[in-house]
């Protein structure tokens, strides 16, 4: 599978394209959002293009109410992280999609590779959390909570590196610095405690 950048909101409310765009003008003022069909309501899809107009990627919205395929959807992003570690994140997880209304997926294109484009992709993805909040899966990452904290484990092996995280105990998150290379304290993480 494609690596993929997703935003799972509760919120219905549709973020407005020209506060995407002056959000991304703020660090990037040449890299334009263009919608695939100008005067649609609500929009479905924004194309993501360079200064020099290379595609950078496609930005999806993705309703997962009122329809079988939603459903499904849901109901197939469940299968994903039943078997997830830690159990508590998975389980965490499993009741939040309950309550999820859209889907937000960034699918980089070939030219992201080019001069700054990973940040410019990373802070859309932030502008979109500014708008509706809500919780991100990076695709060979993981799944974070609202705050941001990595709660459901998909590094490789070979990760490297300290990223936020946070275990679910007690009816509420616990967070910490995950230092991804240490055995110790990725055993620690997936058992569900703080290293």
């Amino acid at each position: 599978m494609t690596y993929t950048l997703r935003l799972f909101t509760k919120e219905k409310r549709v973020p407005s394209i020209p506060q995407l765009q002056q959000n991304m003008n703020s660090l990037f003022p040449a890299i334009p959002l263009i919608p695939e069909n100008p005067g649609q309501y609500p929009w479905e899809q924004i194309l993501v293009r360079d200064p020099e107009n290379r595609d950078l990627a496609l930005l999806c919205r993705i309703p997962l109410t009122d329809s079988p395929l939603a459903e499904a959807r849901k109901e197939k992003l469940k299968e994903e992280i039943r078997h997830g570690l830690p159990l508590s994140g998975a389980r965490w997880l499993e009741k939040y999609f309950r309550k999820i209304n859209m889907l937000y997926e960034i699918h980089p294109m070939e030219e992201v590779q080019s001069h700054q484009g990973w940040e410019v992709l990373l802070h859309l993805r932030l502008s979109l959390w500014e708008q509706v909040r809500g919780i991100f899966h990076t695709r060979d990452e993981g799944f974070t909570n609202p705050q941001g904290d990595l709660i459901l484990w998909e590094y490789p092996p070979s990760a490297t590196g300290v990223v936020p995280a946070a275990v679910y105990r007690f009816g509420q998150f616990r967070s910490f610095s995950l230092n991804l290379a240490s055995p110790s304290q990725r055993a620690a993480f997936l058992k569900g405690n703080i290293p």
